[in-house]
Formats: C-alpha cells, sequence, structure tokens
C-alpha cells in the first residue's frame, strides 16, 4: 500500500463530520454521478443527505462522509465520497491529493495519475502535486516521467532545497553522476539554504579531482571545491561536514595549519562539543596514515604548531589512548592554561585527575566547572559521584539529588536507578537521613543489581568500623539489617531484597535467620518474571553455604553437589564442598580432584591453596601440607584459620617452636568461633616446647 501523506491536508469541516458522520437531510436532492467516479451507487442507497448552502460546504461535507466511511474501513464508498468532493469544489487541490491516495490504495492506478495531471493543468504551480506525482511515477517504475516532474518542479521553484534533494536521490539511483553534480551545482547556487546539496557537491568534486585526466581540469575543480567548502563552512558553521572535509584534505597535503584552522573554527562554532573533537582527532589519524603511523604525524604536527587550547586537548586524547595518564593530565593542564574557560577541558582533567586518585585536585575542578555550568547534568552527575568517592557525602547527596531533579525535568539520565542507589550510598552515610535513603534504595530496585553495590558499600564501611568500634559497628549493621527489612515490606515481590537480608545475617554469624532469608528469596523468585535472573549457581552457593554454618551439612552438601553437576565449572562451590570433606577427613580422593579443578579456574586463590593443604594434611603428606599452607599464606598474610592450619601441620613435623608462631598470629588475626580451638593448640605447643627443652620426647 502507498501512503505517502499520513493524514488528509483538509482542516476545515464541520466537526459534526468528523465525530458522528453527516445527518440526514432529505431536503437535498442525491448527487450526480461523475465520469471519475462511475455511479454513486453507495450514496443513492442511504437516506444520508449532505447539506449545499454552498458548492464548497457540500464539497467539505462529502470529504467528512469519506472520512467516516473510512474509519468504518469501507474504502469504495470513501473513494466516491472524495471524488464527488472534488466534483463541487475543483479548486481544492488538497482534495486531489487524498483522493489520489485513496485511488492508488484502491488498485485503481490509471485514475490517481489522471486526478494529479488533472489538478496540475487548473493548478500548473501547485508544487505538492507535482513531486507526489513524481512519487507515484517512481513508484511505478517510470523514471523519467518521474524525473521530467521533478525537474520542471526545480524550474518554478529553485530556492526548495529539498526538490533538488530529491531529483539527486532520483539521479544518484540511475548512478548518473554527471547529471547529480550539475543539479548539486544548482542547488548550491541557487536554493536558500543549501547545506545538504553543497555537502554532496563537495563529495563529487572530491570524486572529480581524483579521476581528473589533466592538471588543468583538476585545478579548476579544486578551486571549485574551495570555493564551495569555504562559502559552506561561512554559512553553515555548526556543519560538522564541511570543516572536516577541508581538514581532511589539507592534512592530505600535508597543510597542518589549514587544518587546525578548520578544526578551530569548527570547535568554536560548535562550543567545544566533546563528540565532535573526538571526531576531528579521528579523521586527523586517518587522514594522517591511521593507527600508530596517524598517531605519530598528528602528534608531531601538533607539537609544532602554534599552542592552543584545543591543541593540547587533541595531545590529552592521544596521550589518553596511548594509556598514559600522568601524561594526558599534563597535556589537559596545559589547554587549561590557554584556555580556563573550557567547560570540555575542565570536565576532562576533573575526570582523569580522579581516576589517578588526585579526589581534592578533581573536586577543586568540578568546582570550578560547577560554577560556570550550575546546572549541567552530566557535571553534576560527575560531582556527585567524585564526592561519593571522596567520601564527602553531604555534596554527593546535593548534587546527585539535583542531577536526579534534572531528570524530572526531562534531562535524559541513562541509569537513573544506578543513580538513586549512589544516592542511597551517600545519604545512608549522613546522620537522620535513613527514611530518605529507603526512598533512594526503592527507586534504585527497578534495576537488578543496584541494591547489591548499596549493601557492598555498607558492609564495607560496617566492616572499617568495626576496627575502631565493635559496639558501635554492631549496631550499624543491624539498623542496615531493620532498613532492609523494611525495604522488603515495602516490595514483597523482589527477591534482591531477601537475598540481600540474608548476606546480611551471614555477616552477623545469624546463620538460621540466613538460611530463612535465603529460601524466601528462592520462593519470592520462583514466583517472578524471571527466576532464572535469580536461581542461579550464585544464589545456591550461598544458600549452601548457610546451610552449612548453620549445622545442616547434609542440605549443604547434596546442595553443593547438585550446582557442581549442574555447574562443572563454579569454583567456589568445588572448593567448599571439597573442605568440608576434608574438614570431616572423608571423601579426601574426591575432595583432592575437586580442589585441583578449582585451582585450575583460580589458581592463585590462597583460600582454595588452603584447601588444599589442609586436605594433604588429612592423608598425613604433611611435607606437600606444609608447601601448599605456605603458598596460601602467601596470597592471604592474614587469614586466621591458614595460620592456625601452619601451625597444625608444623607440630606433626616436629616443630612445635614454629608453630606455636603461628597459633600466636593466628589468635592475634582473631579467628572468631575458632578461637576456643587455637587456644588449645597453642596450650598443646607450648607442652611440646617445654618438653623438648626439658630433654623430652615431644607427643604430637
Amino acid at each position: 500500500m502507498l501512503n505517502i501523506f499520513s493524514k488528509p491536508r483538509v482542516l476545515i469541516f464541520p466537526a459534526l463530520v468528523l465525530i458522528g458522520g453527516l445527518t440526514a437531510c432529505t431536503s437535498v436532492q442525491p448527487p450526480q454521478p461523475d465520469p471519475l467516479s462511475g455511479e454513486l451507487l453507495y450514496l443513492r442507497q442511504t437516506e444520508i443527505r449532505p447539506p449545499a448552502d454552498s458548492p464548497e460546504a457540500a464539497s467539505l461535507a462529502y470529504f467528512g462522509l469519506g472520512l467516516n466511511r473510512e474509519l468504518q474501513n469501507d474504502y469504495p464508498a470513501a473513494l466516491d465520497a472524495f471524488l464527488e468532493a472534488i466534483r463541487l469544489d475543483p479548486d481544492n487541490d488538497d482534495l486531489y491529493m487524498v483522493a489520489s491516495q485513496r485511488l492508488i490504495m484502491a488498485g485503481r492506478k490509471e485514475d490517481a495519475f489522471g486526478l494529479l495531471e488533472k489538478l496540475l493543468v487548473l493548478q500548473p504551480d501547485n508544487l505538492t502535486a507535482r513531486r507526489w506525482l513524481a512519487k507515484l511515477y517512481l513508484h511505478e517504475g517510470e523514471t523519467e516521467k518521474a524525473k521530467a516532474e521533478l525537474k520542471r518542479a526545480v524550474a518554478a521553484q529553485p530556492r526548495d532545497e529539498q526538490i533538488y534533494i530529491e531529483l539527486i536521490q532520483l539521479l544518484l539511483k540511475e548512478q548518473n553522476l554527471p547529471e547529480v553534480l550539475e543539479v548539486a551545482r544548482l542547488a548550491h547556487a541557487h536554493a536558500d539554504t543549501p547545506a545538504k546539496s553543497s555537502e554532496i557537491l563537495a563529495k563529487l568534486l572530491v570524486g572529480e579531482i581524483n579521476q581528473a585526466d589533466d592538471i588543468q581540469n583538476m585545478l579548476a575543480l579544486t578551486n571549485e571545491l574551495n570555493l564551495v567548502l569555504t562559502k559552506a563552512m561561512t554559512d553553515f558553521p555548526k556543519v560538522e561536514s564541511f570543516a572536516l572535509l577541508k581538514a581532511r584534505l589539507a592534512i592530505e597535503k600535508d597543510q597542518w595549519e589549514d587544518a587546525f584552522t578548520s578544526f578551530e573554527s569548527l570547535d568554536r562554532h560548535t562550543e567545544g562539543n566533546d563528540e565532535t573533537r573526538a571526531r576531528m582527532l579521528v579523521l586527523a589519524i586517518r587522514s594522517a596514515g591511521g593507527q600508530s603511523a596517524g598517531v605519530k604525524r598528528l602528534t608531531l604536527a601538533l607539537e609544532a604548531s602554534e599552542p592552543s587550547g584545543l591543541k593540547y586537548y587533541f595531545l590529552g586524547l592521544i596521550r589518553e589512548l596511548d594509556r598514559d595518564p600522568l601524561a594526558a593530565m599534563a597535556a589537559y593542564e596545559k589547554a587549561l592554561d590557554l584556555a580556563p574557560d573550557d567547560f570540555g577541558i575542565l570536565r576532562k582533567l576533573a575526570l582523569l585527575t580522579y581516576q589517578n586518585r588526585q579526589t581534592a585536585r578533581a573536586t577543586a575542578l568540578l568546582d570550578q566547572v560547577l560554577a560556570a555550568h550550575p546546572d549541567d547534568p552530566e557535571v553534576l552527575l560527575l560531582a556527585g559521584q567524585l564526592s561519593l568517592g571522596a567520601e564527602q557525602y553531604a555534596d554527593a547527596q546535593r548534587y546527585l539529588s539535583r542531577r536526579l531533579y534534572r531528570a524530572k525535568q526531562g534531562e535524559t539520565l541513562e541509569n537513573p536507578a544506578m543513580v538513586h542507589a549512589q544516592l542511597a550510598m551517600a545519604l545512608l552515610s549522613l546522620d537522620g537521613q535513613t527514611e530518605i535513603a529507603a526512598d533512594a534504595m526503592v527507586a534504585a530496585a527497578t534495576e537488578p543489581g543496584n541494591l547489591e553495590w548499596v549493601w557492598q558499600f555498607q558492609i564495607q564501611k560496617i566492616y572499617t568500623n568495626l576496627k575502631q568500634n565493635e559496639e558501635f559497628a554492631d549496631a550499624q549493621a543491624q539498623n542496615f539489617l531493620h532498613l532492609l527489612e523494611d525495604i522488603s515490606d515495602r516490595l514483597p515481590d523482589n527477591p534482591e531484597i531477601e537475598w540481600l537480608i540474608g548476606r546480611s545475617h551471614v555477616y552477623r554469624k545469624s546463620f538460621p535467620e540466613a538460611v530463612s532469608a535465603f529460601e524466601r528469596c528462592g520462593e519470592i523468585a520462583a514466583l517472578s518474571p524471571n527466576p532464572d535472573l535469580w536461581l542461579n549457581e550464585e544464589y545456591y552457593f550461598d544458600l549452601a553455604a548457610a546451610y552449612e554454618r548453620a549445622g545442616d551439612l547434609e542440605k549443604s552438601m547434596a546442595l553443593f553437589a547438585q550446582i557442581i553437576k549442574e555447574h562443572p565449572n563454579h569454583h567456589p562451590s568445588l572448593n567448599y564442598l571439597a573442605y568440608m570433606w576434608a574438614e570431616r577427613a572423608e571423601n579426601l580422593d574426591s575432595a583432592l580432584d575437586y580442589v585441583k579443578r578449582a585451582l585450575v579456574l583460580d589458581p592463585e586463590n590462597g583460600a582454595y591453596l588452603d584447601t588444599l593443604g589442609w586436605i594433604y594434611y588429612q592423608q598425613q603428606a604433611y611435607k606437600a601440607a606444609y608447601r601448599e599452607l605456605l603458598r596460601a599464606a602467601e596470597v592471604i598474610p592474614d587469614d586466621p584459620v591458614v595460620t592456625e592450619h601452619l601451625g597444625d601441620v608444623l607440630m606433626q613435623l616436629g616443630r612445635p617452636w614454629e608453630a606455636r608462631a603461628y597459633y600466636r598470629i593466628s589468635l592475634s588475626l582473631d579467628p572468631a568461633e575458632r578461637t576456643e580451638i587455637v587456644q588449645n593448640a597453642l596450650e598443646k605447643a607450648d607442652r611440646a616446647v617445654s618438653e623438648s627443652l626439658s630433654g623430652r620426647k615431644i607427643s604430637p
């Protein structure tokens, strides 16, 4: 179905016609048939009679009737009504357009063409009808007729660029480049705003120059191209293609100053747009030879030219591509000295200094940016994130809140749920903001994974506080757990919250409660639209580990075995089950196989090395055990279990002096629920040392 116009262009007709069709008017005689429409059978068979105060009013009434019949999907009757409207008001060109469209839909192409041709006889300067007729001809494969109509349209309205573009597109399909060039020249010379046609002309001239077979012709074409580009850059300074093309041609001739002049001009008119600058850099590198050769030539040209903010900005980008952040920062610093108000340079330097952990400098730079652009959405987001990283939580809360407010006002924000999560992190770090933090977490929960970020952030803060004030940290952990439970009440169908509640119970060593929370998570996830998102190997690992810590070893082992069966490469499960067997001194051969598989997948994991050493210990291969436990201690030197195991194996090797030292280290590292076990082992080592000193035999 050909549908050139999406809706009729007639705008004035009785409202009653649009809404409910025409009411019966018995005083009007049925219309007479028109040669174009044949017998108006439908109208003759109805009792509907349009009003006839004037031919124009009657025409609009029939037009409304046609629309009404279209709504009822009665296209033949609608078409007859439109044709009757034309008969009554033959000067209304909108009626012709609508009727010809319906004729095409009804498969009556000849009548459609005839109708438009009739209109053009009446109104030869009707450009809309002529362009539409050209499109119909083109649709029917009559290219020459379409071309003729467009040429007539160009002649009638030489200042309308769109007509030239339509003609150029037709000629390009024919691959008639000489004629395309001629039309593009006409458009460039006569159209009011020939931006697109000038771009086409410039590209065609480049092609002609490359194929020129004599110097004189090439020089003439080159001169024409320069004139086209100069005029276009003056008329359309914000259109990138002209400046980029001129710069490319200059670079190919090694005329770098001309290229930089084009870049600087475009940069001024696009107000230092980051994306435009990136495109300039890419074009310069490609035009200079591409990849390393292009980068080298561009760098040399930049260093040899008169310095400017933009040129040092390019050098900074190049150093970033070279993964040399310090050199990039130095280049951006010089760029900022030359262009202190350049927003793009300020933002680049702020981000890079933050990434290199110079948060104070980054924050100071952002203050400069925000002073000039207080409501820039990108800067507000970056300032909030930098403040969060610098632990300036009040500033982070202020900036992120403003950014989210801008999003409510219509500013695009790529991932608002993530920003809500970052806002929640800031609020949780401020006194008296718990309720607002809960609101932010609810908003963050619309995307999976955001609440986990908040949980990780808060647990890390609690763990840090634990070293300074255990009572305060425990109160923090309990309050955060209550907050999660409140959010669970607000979002009872969200599995992620129950999962995080379970992990919080694990952190607080409330293992039966952790099991209950993980099981609730599974029940909610099973009823969710995407259960596989939650019921994966990571979830089942947490549940199996909670079973083990709660004392239900059989359930734990069975679930770990199921995970390994379904996910053979899930190395945390391989290690966990291997260690459980090692602790019970059972299935040691299988345990050894599992932990070796885990180490293939994660060879530098200290916990896995400890498991391997402990399996060797249970197999009484004490030298091998000592070797692997030493490797584990190198990877995780502050783990109390590893140091305890080293003490145990050294005792078996008859080295109680060293064993005693490792037990003391383990106690200093706080082995938690194993404290009593380690204390007993230390006492045994002390006795062994005493026996050694008294010359008695050491009892293992």
